[in-house]
């Protein structure tokens, strides 16, 4: 199969555009058959102040290198939708669930920084139910590369003849101790997705949501990340990872409870939502003195496998 041509934005991704796209019918992924390579790219990229202070607002961080740790996933997820919607991306959007995230801070940025960042097809597995998409995206100021996340999407239906399970897919062991409980909020539900430019009903509309059978709209993901991270207090150490697996969803207004441990080397936290005995999030938060190292690169276009 050839290289696909990489998709070029010189601003952010228009929101308009890709969910337009969302409603056209996807060319689909027949057994067997490889994950087409594509990859975009968004030249001169800026996150502006006035972003990053409103989602300081909405999830209840402060300044400092865990914000930064995670903006980007925030700030730059039009990319990633802009190629999940893309003409020849073979699955459709809204069969798509966002179950792992990792990022990385390699090195502190600034509001006033211009930057390139790219977006990727990494690697794809074929699940008994599915299968799962791996997008790369990397955030580089200058020829330094400050920043890096994999984000994977499960997608619903039979692809063909299912692979081992990626060994990410399980996460660590859910600490018992409990540091905080909270509600979660009901307002900032268009504010959230504008910054993301995840506009998806799911998250702003309680009918819609439960169209597809959840108890109603719920939060975006990364808002949840960022409200546990502010509970779990402060770190300055300039290089960070933050592992997530989201396993339910957090719907406006929930009561939410959160448990976590700390050692030397990291925190390990769960978050609890409606009374639900199964977390709804538990994630892995690592601060290192050194630079993590870079992210496995998975093969775009490769065969499905781990």
């Amino acid at each position: 199969m050839g290289t696909a041509p990489e998709i070029e934005f010189r601003s952010r991704p228009a929101a308009a555009a890709y969910l337009l796209r969302a409603l056209w019918p996807s060319p689909g992924l027949h057994p067997g058959a490889e994950f087409p390579p594509l990859s975009a790219r968004w030249r001169g990229a800026r996150f502006a102040a006035a972003d990053l202070g409103e989602l300081r607002a909405l999830t209840g961080l402060g300044p400092g290198p865990t914000l930064q740790l995670l903006a980007p996933q925030v700030l730059a997820f039009p990319l990633l939708m802009a190629l999940l919607t893309a003409p020849r991306f073979p699955l459709p959007i809204w069969n798509a669930l966002q179950v792992r995230n990792d990022l990385r801070l390699l090195r502190p940025w600034s509001a006033g920084d211009a930057f390139e960042i790219a977006t990727a097809v990494g690697a794809t597995r074929v699940l008994a139910r599915g299968a799962e998409v791996d997008l790369h995206t990397s955030v580089e100021a200058g020829s330094a590369r400050c920043w890096e996340g994999c984000t994977t999407f499960y997608f619903r239906g039979r692809f063909g003849v299912a692979a081992a399970a990626d060994g990410d897919a399980q996460p660590p062991p859910i600490p018992e101790r409990q540091i905080a409980r909270w509600q979660a909020p009901s307002d900032g539900r268009y504010a959230f997705s504008r910054l993301s430019g995840d506009f998806n009903g799911i998250h702003g509309f309680d009918r819609y949501a439960r169209w597809f059978g959840f108890r109603g709209a719920f939060l975006h993901p990364q808002r949840v990340l960022g409200q546990c991270l502010a509970r779990l207090g402060r770190s300055d150490a300039p290089q960070q990872r933050l592992r997530s697996w989201l396993r339910g969803p957090v719907c406006y207004g929930d009561a939410v409870a959160l448990q976590a441990e700390t050692t030397a080397t990291n925190t390990t936290f769960a978050l609890f939502a409606h009374a639900d005995p199964r977390a709804a999030m538990i994630g892995e938060w690592h601060a290192a003195a050194g630079a993590p190292a870079t992210l496995a690169g998975g093969r775009a276009g490769g065969e499905h496998g781990p």
